[in-house]
């Protein structure tokens, strides 16, 4: 009787171990993955408050985001500005700082 109870207590210890092992193996699939994702396409990430914006839908967010406050300012301002160089000097400058700003608007 102890025998089989001895069985049974070694199959319950390996089948949890197992299935910690397997957490543990896709926890650091999962890291390595988000790993690789960060340092192969940084580039192609939108940058928000320091962090990287990696789902499809939130960059797309942020692209328009942007784009609809870019939008509002330069329509704003451009009644203000007769000359076309002022015009496309100022849209060039409200455009690069919306993209390479790190940390809100």
């Amino acid at each position: 009787m102890s025998f089989y109870l001895g069985i049974l207590l070694i199959k319950i210890i390996s089948q949890v171990t197992h299935k910690q092992n397997t957490r543990m193996r896709e926890n650091n699939n999962a890291q390595q993955r988000e790993l690789l994702i960060k340092q192969k396409n940084f580039r192609n990430y939108p940058i928000m408050e320091g962090k990287f914006v990696s789902n499809i839908q939130e960059r797309q967010h942020v692209y328009t985001f942007k784009k609809i406050i870019f939008e509002f300012i330069f329509r704003i301002f451009q009644k203000q500005m007769r000359n076309q160089n002022l015009i496309k000097n100022f849209k060039q400058s409200i455009m690069n700082t919306i993209i390479y700003k790190k940390k809100g608007f």
